[in-house]
């Protein structure tokens, strides 16, 4: 797949078209710390988790960009 993903401190995600080096679009994930600290994808690229300083992580679907749910260390929630 041509897409790279790329998580700021600012709580920003960005997916990259590695062929044109263009960013294509981004995520807002508003998380309190504002600190996303990293990003990964499962083997199938549909789906990208992201976690944070507030240690919350964050699943979304790459296709809608919807964040799909959030799992913190003390609950599970759907979203």
């Amino acid at each position: 797949m041509q897409w790279r993903w790329a998580a700021d401190v600012t709580g920003v995600i960005r997916f990259w078209n590695y062929l044109t080096q263009q960013c294509v679009y981004t995520i807002d994930e508003h998380r309190p710390s504002k600190q996303t600290l990293g990003v990964a994808v499962n083997c199938f690229e549909d789906k990208i988790v992201t976690f944070g300083a507030d240690s919350t992580i964050y699943v979304y679907d790459v296709k809608t960009k919807a964040r799909l749910m959030h799992l913190t260390h003390r609950s599970y929630f759907n979203n």
